[in-house]
């Protein structure tokens, strides 16, 4: 088939006097299109875009044996709405809880399950510590993987009971743990955060003594603060 000859065609669209058999018949028809199960699709090198993770906070009960009373508050149902919305998008990564330098963030385990023969590593073993400084920037991040990973589907979702909320064991060797949250005027500080080896194949008399561990150094942490930050930053 001759090709196209789209100079004819515009003559003689525009009413041109050039005599039509200048332009050959066939000239005026159109390529044919080619067919379409001949023609591959083009690679596409878009990734799909995964949507963002939503997690489930929901109003439960947290076993609270290892909180100490003086960290407890009860909150109106007001309050509680707003710390489970807050924990949801922290969470997500959408949203952050303060960290007042002084007064640090107190943090307690107890001995893990670990299931290995001794010696251990110095993290295995019960501990209480003021964290303070850079480490408590370390810690809130270790702390949202954390509670992200016990979140699939399938689980129990993360629970909150007034200002603490916790989150329970996977499987066997697994710890529980969780978070006390402090109201501030403006805003939620991370106030304490604890970790227990209660995941339900241990007997209870030894999950029972792991939340007094916790309690114990919660308790004897709660008047320590970071000496050396300064009480006011920035004025």
């Amino acid at each position: 088939m001759p090709p196209f000859r789209l100079g004819c065609a515009l003559l003689l669209a525009c009413g041109s006097n050039v005599p039509r058999t200048e332009c050959p018949a066939e000239s005026s028809e159109l390529p044919e299109a080619a067919e379409s199960s001949d023609v591959e699709p083009a690679p596409s090198n878009e990734v799909a875009a995964e949507p963002d993770p939503v997690f489930r906070v929901e109003a439960g009960r947290c076993n609270l044996a290892g909180v100490p009373e003086a960290m407890r508050v009860a909150l109106s149902e007001e309050d509680a709405r707003e710390v489970r919305e807050l924990v949801s998008q922290w969470m997500q990564g959408r949203a952050g809880f303060a960290i007042v330098p002084r007064a640090g963030i107190q943090f307690a385990k107890s001995e893990d399950d670990s299931g290995a023969d001794p010696p251990y590593p110095t993290f295995v073993a019960a501990q209480g510590h003021q964290v303070c400084g850079v480490q408590t920037h370390w810690l809130a991040t270790a702390l949202r993987e954390t509670f992200r990973g016990h979140s699939p589907p399938e689980h129990v979702p993360v629970r909150c009971s007034d200002n603490v909320c916790c989150y329970t064991a996977l499987m066997e060797f697994d710890s529980a743990g969780g978070i006390v949250l402090e109201q501030l005027e403006y805003g939620w500080r991370l106030q304490a955060a604890y970790e227990v080896a209660d995941n339900g194949t241990i007997t209870q008399e030894t999950i029972d003594a792991n939340y007094r561990v916790v309690h114990d150094h919660l308790r004897d942490l709660a008047s320590e603060e970071c000496a050396q930050e300064p009480a006011h930053p920035g004025g």
